[in-house]
């Protein structure tokens, strides 16, 4: 884990602050008092209902996706090609 910093704000704090980052409270409490603000005023992700990002992953959704994105582009990859590759002529 890393903290990153622009200027003299530290990002993850203002992430985790305004509700759009959660905290990864099994790593650090770093962040737990501002992902408590920001649930309790609703801010961001709080304001709705969503899955945690680990209990997406142990779900076995993301390795649907990745199926999913990978059989797409094994059936296209020729046109994939031609977009990117493409030379307006």
């Amino acid at each position: 884990m890393a903290i990153c910093y622009a200027s003299d704000t530290d990002l993850g704090a203002a992430m985790v602050s305004s509700g759009w980052a959660r905290a990864f409270l099994s790593y650090s409490l770093r962040y737990a008092s501002e992902e408590q603000a920001a649930r309790k005023a609703r801010r961001g992700l709080w304001d709705g209902d969503f899955d945690d990002p680990w209990a997406f992953r142990e779900d076995g959704v993301q390795d649907d996706l990745i199926a999913i994105v990978w059989r797409w582009l094994m059936e296209n990859w020729r046109w994939l090609l031609e977009q990117v590759f493409r030379t307006g002529a």
